[in-house]
């Protein structure tokens, strides 16, 4: 809303972006490019974020955080706040991804 920006929009935007990006959300994550590039990573990040909520609510994201912050392993810090573990997320979010984010 600060921006003027529409999320539909910048939603749509970001599935355009990703569009030719035919890697997955774990190998991204397992090969590194997540910290290495925002070009591929940002948009897609933020459709699985996206889902995530849909899915887990946002207290899973406080829960998250403060494990984190309390130096829980990420992996370890996902499935307890979230009650799944990351690749089965990651797994859920690609059927996401190829029915068009539906």
């Amino acid at each position: 809303r600060k921006t003027g920006a529409d999320f539909t929009n910048l939603r749509n935007a970001y599935i355009r972006d990703v569009a030719g990006v035919a890697e997955s959300l774990a190998s991204l994550e397992a090969g590194g490019r997540f910290a290495a590039t925002a070009n591929d990573s940002y948009p897609l990040a933020m459709l699985a974020v996206e889902f995530l909520l849909k899915e887990r609510g946002w207290k899973g994201i406080y829960d998250y955080y403060k494990a984190i912050g309390a130096n829980v392993e990420w992996h370890r810090a996902f499935s307890d706040s979230f009650g799944v573990a990351y690749d089965s997320f990651a797994g859920s979010f690609e059927s996401y991804r190829q029915n068009g984010y539906k």
